[in-house]
């Protein structure tokens, strides 16, 4: 009973030494992996680095941003797309949006007020003195613009009316 007992505590220590091995040879594996991949990672971080400061530096020291050629058109087109869509549906007035970092022309578009109607919103006839001033590379939209006087003062609210089952504005009552 004892040489069995040995013959199999033997066995079994030599397949567990066999588990290391392979083991330890797969570990070696992954970390070559794992080293190989940092390495890459480390290169595509030190490469995005130095293209964001060559672009940092181009962007101050020229005026314009390089646009490929089939973009240069993309503000008059969707100036055009927005207006055709807002004169379809009628809208009266339209919205001048500038970016988030307008330049000057644009950004006096976007905060005058020259029709009493509220800043940047303009008649539709004067859309193509608006179109002149879009540049290229403007990021700046237009919208439609449809005015809140349509709705009634806010004494009032809209109701039922019992006898005629008709819909009514009738006067708030305020206890």
């Amino acid at each position: 009973m004892k040489a069995t007992t040995t013959y199999y505590f033997n066995l079994v220590m030599k397949l567990l030494n066999r588990l290391k091995d392979k083991l330890i040879k797969v570990q070696n594996k992954a970390e070559s992996k794992t080293n190989a991949l940092t390495a890459k990672v480390e290169h595509l971080e030190n490469t995005l680095t130095q293209v964001s400061k060559d672009k940092q530096v181009s962007s101050h020291t020229t005026e314009e941003a390089t646009i490929p050629k089939e973009l240069e058109n993309t503000p008059w087109v969707i100036f055009d797309t927005t207006l055709e869509d807002a004169k379809s549906q009628n809208y009266k007035y339209i919205q001048w949006i500038t970016s988030t970092t307008p330049c000057p022309r644009c950004e006096a578009l976007g905060v005058t007020d020259n029709f009493g109607k509220g800043k940047g919103i303009y008649p539709i006839s004067s859309a193509p003195k608006l179109r002149e001033r879009i540049h290229k590379g403007c990021t700046c939209i237009i919208s439609e613009y449809r005015p809140s006087d349509h709705f009634p003062p806010i004494e009032t609210y809209w109701t039922r009316d019992p006898k005629t089952g008709k819909g009514i504005y009738v006067k708030a009552k305020h206890y």
